[in-house]
C-alpha cells in the first residue's frame, strides 16, 4: 500500500485544511522479465548447389550394330523391346556431364536421378545397372561400347513394386573422385544387366537423368610473410629473422563469395619435424621456446565453413632474440636538443637518427610524448633514418627513439628533449553568423613576424600584413558549426609558425532584451520589448516560442524585428529562429529570463507528509512568501478571522501558525505589503493591479487532514 493524494493548494493561493483521513490504495505494477532463450543456428555455409550440365547423351542399338544416336529426340531406352516388324532391340543409354564448373571444388551433395517412362511388362522383375564408363568416342558402336569402369547401382525395379519407378543415387564419392582425377566429365551408363538384358520383358524408357551437385571450393593461401616488421616468408638457404614473439601473416582466398575463412598456422624445427605444432595468430605468436639460432620451417592453411584447404609451401625463419645493445644518436638542426627553443608552433623539423655502425640495426622506431609513433628505416644496416616530424606539444617535447633489428627487437630507448620557440600567432575571431563578415584579429608571438596568413579548409589562404604586430581583417563564413581554421604567421614569404584554431559558428539569431533578462527580475504586468538579430544573411522573419506556442514576427528591411510583450509571472524560455527567403530555417537561439509574481504564496508543507499529522486543534505552519523586491511584510485572515501582519525582516519567505477548529475547508487569505506604499486599508480598497500600500491575491492550499 503506498500513500497518494495530497491535494496542493499553494499553486492557487488559497490555503484550505480539511479535517479527515483518507487512506489510499494505489494499484502496485509488477514488471516480470521473462528469459528469452537464445537459438544458435549453425554457420552459414556458402557451398553453391546447381544441376551438372548435361553435355550429350546417347544410346546404342543392338540391331545397328555400327552405329550410335547422340542426342536423339527419344526418352532414352534400356533393355529388349519388339518393334512394329518384330524384331529385337536391345539398348543401353550413356550420359556424359559437364563438370567444368565443379573444377577446383569439393562435392558435399549429389545425386542422380531419373523416373521410368514406359515399361514393357510391370510384372517382369528387371534388375537395372548404373556404371561410370568411359567417354563417348566418334567411335562408339554396339560392337565397340565405352568401357564399364565401375559399377555405381543395382536396382531391381518391376515385379510387383511401383512400376513406371523412380530411380536415383548418391553420386558424392563419384564425383570428387572425378575431380580429384581432374576429370572434366563424367560418363554414366543405364542398362539392363546382362543376363536379363535379352528378355523383350525389360525394355522400357527413362527420362534424361538429372544430376545435382552442391559444392564448395576450399580457400587456398597466398602471400605468406612476416609482419611488424615485414618480412617475406623466407627459404632455406635465407631463412627470415624472427623475434620472440612474430607475427604471422597469409591471404586466404575463396571464390564462394560470403565465405568466412580462417587460418591456422603450423610450425616445427627443421631438424625434428615430429615436434610439428598448429596455432591460430591472431596478436603475434610467442616463439620464446626456441633458442637464438633456431631455423623453423612454417606453413599456413585457410578454412571455411565447409572444407580445408591444402597446406601452402613451406617457409622459414630464424631465431634472432638478442636485441641492439645501444640507443641510436638523435640530432636535429631545426630543433637542437636541450632548453634552447627552436624551430617554431607548428613548423615541421628533421631528426637524423644514427645506427653508429652496428650491421643489427636496419629501422628506428620513435615515439612522443603526445601518444604518437612510428618507424624509419635505415638507409643501409647500421646508417641513419630520417624522421620528418612536427611537434604536437608547446613548449618542451620529448621523442624517445629505439634501435631496431631485421626481427623486430628493439634497443634501449634514447630520450630527445627540445623546446618548440613560440612563433604561433594569437587569433581571436568574432563570428557574426553564416553568409555574414566575421572579424579575425591577430597579435604576433615574435617581433620578426611581417604577416599573417589565416585559411578556411578547402579554401585559398588569405594574408595580412602585420602593423606593430597586429593585423584585423573580414572572413565569412559558409556553414554553421565546429570550423578548422589555420593561422600562420610570416617573417617576409618564410613560415615561421602555425597552429589550427577550432571556431564554434551559428546562425542562431541574436536576441536580447533591456526588460526581460537575466540580470533584471520584473514583476508580472510589466511591458517590454525583445529585439532579434539576424546571424546569417537574407533573414525574412523570425519564429520564436514563448510559453509554448510558436509565432511568427517578420523582419524589418535590415533583417532585424522587435517584439512587445506583456510579462507573465514564472520562469521562461523563448526559444528564436530566423527563417530565410527560401524557407529554411537556422539553429535556435535559448533565451531564458525570469518574472516575479505579483501575487504572494501559501503554502503548508505539513499537509504533504504521510501519515497525516493535521488535525482539529492541532497547530499548523504557512509559509509566506514573494518575490517582489520591495517586501516589507505580510497581511493574512484565517477562517474568516482578523487580520494579523507579520514582518518580513528582508527575508523572502516567512512561516505564520494557524491553529484549524473545524474539520474540512479552513482558509488562509494573504497579501504582501511593499515598502513604497501608505498606511495598510481594509482588502476590499485595494486591487492587484491598482495603486495602493500593497496588493492582494487570495492563495487557497486544500488537503486532507483528520477531523475531531
Amino acid at each position: 500500500m503506498t500513500p497518494v493524494g495530497v491535494d496542493r493548494g499553494a499553486a492557487t493561493g488559497e490555503v484550505s485544511v480539511h479535517m479527515k483521513r483518507l487512506k489510499a490504495a494505489v494499484p502496485i505494477t509488477v514488471l516480470a522479465v521473462v528469459a528469452a532463450g537464445l537459438t544458435v543456428g549453425s554457420p552459414a555455409s556458402a557451398a553453391t548447389s546447381y544441376d551438372v550440365p548435361l553435355k550429350s547423351w546417347a544410346y546404342l542399338d543392338s540391331q545397328s550394330p555400327r552405329a550410335k544416336f547422340v542426342d536423339a529426340d527419344v526418352n532414352p531406352p534400356v533393355g529388349t523391346s519388339r518393334d512394329a516388324a518384330g524384331r529385337t532391340h536391345t539398348y543401353r543409354s550413356y550420359f556424359t556431364y559437364d563438370l567444368s564448373n565443379l573444377k577446383g571444388t569439393v562435392v558435399h551433395n549429389s545425386y542422380l536421378w531419373t523416373v521410368e517412362k514406359t515399361v514393357a511388362d510391370c510384372s517382369a522383375p528387371a534388375t537395372i545397372e548404373v556404371w561410370r564408363t568411359r567417354p563417348v568416342t566418334d567411335n562408339t558402336t554396339w560392337l565397340r561400347p565405352p568401357a564399364e569402369v565401375e559399377k555405381l547401382l543395382t536396382a531391381t525395379r518391376g515385379a510387383g513394386a511401383s512400376c513406371p519407378a523412380y530411380l536415383g543415387l548418391d553420386m558424392v564419392a563419384t564425383l570428387n573422385a572425378a575431380l580429384s582425377r581432374r576429370d572434366k566429365s563424367i560418363t554414366v551408363e543405364i542398362r539392363v544387366a546382362a543376363a536379363q538384358e535379352a528378355d523383350v520383358r525389360t525394355g522400357r524408357t527413362f527420362a534424361k537423368p538429372v544430376l545435382s551437385a552442391t559444392a564448395n571450393h576450399p580457400p587456398t593461401i597466398t602471400s605468406l610473410q612476416l609482419k611488424s616488421p615485414d618480412r617475406p616468408c623466407g627459404t632455406p638457404a635465407k631463412p627470415s629473422p624472427a623475434a620472440r614473439n612474430t607475427v604471422f601473416a597469409a591471404t586466404a582466398s575463396d571464390r564462394d563469395e560470403g565465405d568466412y575463412t580462417s587460418v591456422l598456422y603450423a610450425i616445427w624445427p627443421v631438424d625434428h619435424p615430429e615436434q610439428r605444432r598448429e596455432f591460430h595468430d591472431y596478436y603475434g605468436t610467442d616463439l620464446s621456446q626456441y633458442a637464438d639460432g633456431t631455423v623453423l620451417a612454417w606453413q599456413a592453411r585457410a578454412s571455411d565453413y565447409d572444407d580445408e584447404g591444402p597446406w601452402s609451401r613451406t617457409c622459414y625463419i630464424v631465431m634472432d632474440v638478442t636485441a641492439p645493445a645501444n640507443p641510436p644518436q638523435v640530432s636535429s638542426r631545426t630543433y637542437p636538443e636541450g632548453d634552447s627553443p627552436g624551430g617554431g608552433t607548428g613548423i615541421e623539423g628533421t631528426f637524423r637518427f644514427d645506427g653508429a655502425g652496428d650491421r643489427d640495426v636496419v629501422a628506428f622506431a620513435w615515439r612522443d610524448s603526445w601518444g604518437y609513433y612510428g618507424q624509419v628505416p635505415a638507409r643501409r644496416p647500421g646508417g641513419t633514418g630520417i624522421l620528418k616530424y612536427t611537434p604536437k606539444l608547446r613548449f618542451s617535447t620529448d621523442l624517445y627513439v629505439a634501435s631496431v633489428d631485421a626481427a623486430g627487437n628493439r634497443g634501449p630507448e634514447k630520450n630527445y628533449r627540445f623546446r618548440v620557440a613560440e612563433t604561433a600567432p594569437y587569433a581571436e575571431v568574432v563570428v557574426n553568423g553564416v553568409g555574414l563578415p566575421s572579424t579575425i584579429t591577430f597579435v604576433a608571438s615574435k617581433p620578426e613576424t611581417t604577416a599573417f596568413g589565416y585559411q578556411l579548409k578547402d579554401g585559398a589562404e588569405v594574408r595580412l600584413p602585420a602593423v606593430d604586430g597586429r593585423a584585423t581583417g573580414p572572413v565569412t563564413f559558409t556553414t554553421a558549426g565546429q570550423i578548422e581554421m589555420a593561422v600562420r604567421s610570416y617573417a617576409r614569404n618564410k613560415l615561421i609558425g602555425q597552429e589550427t584554431l577550432n571556431v564554434w559558428v551559428t546562425d542562431a539569431p541574436g536576441v536580447e532584451s533591456a526588460e526581460f533578462n537575466l540580470e533584471t527580475d520584473q514583476v508580472a504586468g510589466k511591458v517590454g520589448t525583445f529585439r532579434f538579430t539576424p546571424r546569417n544573411s537574407d533573414v525574412v522573419a523570425y519564429q520564436y516560442n514563448l510559453d509554448d506556442e510558436w509565432k511568427t514576427v517578420p523582419a524589418a528591411e535590415d533583417d532585424t524585428a522587435v517584439l512587445s510583450w506583456t510579462a507573465t509571472p514564472g520562469w521562461h524560455s523563448m526559444v528564436v529562429r530566423s527563417v530565410k527567403a527560401d524557407g529554411s530555417t537556422s539553429m535556435v537561439t535559448d533565451y531564458q529570463f525570469f518574472v516575479i509574481d505579483a501575487r504572494p504564496t501559501a503554502y503548508a508543507h505539513d499537509l504533504t507528509s504521510w501519515p497525516r499529522r493535521d488535525g482539529v486543534g492541532v497547530p499548523l505552519s504557512i509559509e509566506l512568501g514573494s518575490q517582489l523586491p520591495n517586501l516589507t511584510g505580510f497581511v493574512y485572515r484565517f477562517d474568516g478571522g482578523a487580520e494579523q501582519t507579520v514582518s518580513s525582516g528582508g527575508n523572502p519567505y516567512v512561516y505564520v501558525t494557524v491553529t484549524p477548529q473545524h474539520a474540512g475547508d479552513n482558509t488562509v487569505v494573504v497579501q504582501a505589503l511593499l515598502s513604497d506604499a501608505p498606511d495598510h486599508q481594509p482588502p476590499p480598497t485595494r486591487s492587484a493591479s491598482g495603486p495602493g500600500p500593497w496588493s492582494r491575491r487570495h492563495r487557497r492550499a486544500r488537503a486532507l487532514s483528520a477531523g475531531p
